[in-house]
């Protein structure tokens, strides 16, 4: 690569990041304000049902997505060049060959809601923003590895505050009641309003290519069947450490009373995850993508720079919190559902921070198209949160996720490991010593204060 096309990609990578970063903190705000809206205006009950139903929905998205989205990056190469290998590639070996399992899924996902709901929305509405929702996250990724990024952004924003509008100004102004559909129908319409934009922006990137014959090769299919399987497993297995799955397991195993207030929680916890996973997935994605057919030292110089952006936001929450897991349990056992809440909130947090350092390596494991090997490691993690989900030492909703840290803190251990004697890369701790003192000393200081005012 030469230095300025090196500079233009590195220049587009921090264009992009800004405008995920911007973007994320914004949606996650409103989407969190909304959440906590109905959370006031539905009974607990009915709010736990309406969050297990969206998990489940979100839960099926990534399992009918069959790898597809997580296996662009490595191919954007493939495609860029020009308009028939673009179109053959979305067409043919994309979207066509998953329209089956998205509705297959689709149908067995309304199977499930209905049996295990009393209280449920129009059925034809759970398919439907499955099958939506599936496309939708795939022509985003699309999206963002081809530094679209700002495009994204905006449209995703203009059209959440077009769902806030018709979801609320019926509430306010009529004095509607809320229900399930009053919640499930905009959010229907907020979905074939951002696939239809997002089609828009896809044709035109296309149209903007080199018109020139297709040159994918026989081999490709079998490189991208096999990388989509493997990538397919480890998006499953990821999930299993989610809210997405994790809400229906406790309103399973501890009622819904107890999933609505998981689900209120790890809301809060979503929204700053997705504000900070900006700056490891989409723009990381584009970011390795774009360095893909380049030296070994190049990729590397790309990981260590989505690294220290990880690093330099996550370290002062990771620290403080980490000292204080003691008085967090503690929290828990106090009979208040607003301490319970907080508990779940930060329990989860760490659960869901722990997954970025999951995603970094993820991504430099399927660049280098070894995503078997970190499969055989994540299907420990399965059969462990599987023996942990049967055992009876799992007694609520609180002990499930310090057991699933643990579990988590092992397998990272071992994926990290196994990076350094196969590439020689490592997680760098960059963060100044000023900042991790200054953390250690408010997590210590946190800590001294729960002791005093929290009693067992």
């Amino acid at each position: 690569m030469t230095n300025r096309s090196s500079q233009h990609v590195n220049k587009q990578y921090a264009t992009s990041f800004r405008w995920t970063l911007s973007g994320s903190f914004v949606y996650e705000a409103c989407k969190v304000s909304h959440c906590i809206l109905l959370m006031q205006c539905m009974p607990t009950a009915l709010y736990g049902t309406m969050g297990s139903i969206f998990s489940i929905i979100y839960l099926v998205t990534y399992i009918a997505d069959l790898g597809a989205t997580n296996s662009l990056p490595p191919f954007i190469h493939v495609m860029n060049k020009s308009q028939s290998n673009f179109k053959t590639f979305l067409i043919k070996y994309s979207l066509l060959p998953h329209a089956p399992l998205i509705i297959g899924c689709a149908g067995i996902a309304t199977y499930i809601a209905a049996t295990k709901f009393t209280d449920l929305p129009f059925l034809w509405l759970i398919p439907s923003i499955i099958c939506l929702e599936t496309v939708r996250t795939f022509l985003r990724m699309l999206l963002h590895t081809t530094f679209l990024t700002k495009y994204v952004v905006s449209i995703e924003i203009a059209i959440l505050f077009a769902y806030l509008i018709m979801t609320w100004v019926p509430v306010v102004v009529f004095g509607c009641p809320v229900t399930l559909n009053t919640v499930f129908i905009p959010h229907l319409i907020d979905s074939m309003l951002c696939v239809a934009a997002f089609v828009v922006l896809v044709i035109t990137h296309q149209r903007s290519l080199p018109k020139a014959p297709c040159t994918i090769k026989n081999p490709l299919p079998i490189r991208l069947l096999k990388m989509r399987l493997f990538n397919y497993m480890l998006r499953v297995t990821r999930n299993m450490f989610t809210s997405n799955f994790l809400t229906p397991l406790f309103a399973w195993r501890f009622g819904l009373v107890s999933a609505g207030t998981f689900y209120i929680a790890s809301i809060i916890v979503n929204a700053l995850q997705s504000v900070i996973k900006s700056t490891v997935w989409y723009p990381g994605n584009a970011l390795l993508a774009n360095v893909k057919e380049e030296s070994q030292a190049v990729k590397m110089e790309a990981f260590t720079s989505i690294n220290n952006k990880l690093i330099s936001m996550l370290a002062p929450i990771i620290i403080i919190i980490g000292l204080n897991i003691d008085s967090i349990i503690k929290i828990s056992r106090l009979p208040n559902i607003t301490n319970e809440s907080i508990a779940l909130a930060l329990l989860f947090l760490f659960v869901s921070f722990a997954e970025f350092f999951f995603l970094l390596y993820e991504q430099l494991y399927i660049m280098e198209e070894a995503a078997s090997k970190l499969f055989l490691f994540k299907l420990t993690e399965l059969l462990t949160l599987y023996i942990l989900v049967q055992h009876n030492i799992v007694t609520s909703p609180v002990t499930t996720l310090v057991a699933l840290i643990i579990v988590r803190s092992v397998s990272f251990a071992v994926i990290a490991a196994n990076a350094w004697s196969t590439w020689q890369v490592s997680l760098k701790f960059y963060a100044s010593r000023w900042v991790i003192a200054a953390s250690v000393a408010t997590g210590l200081l946190v800590s001294c204060i729960c002791k005093y005012i929290i009693t067992p």
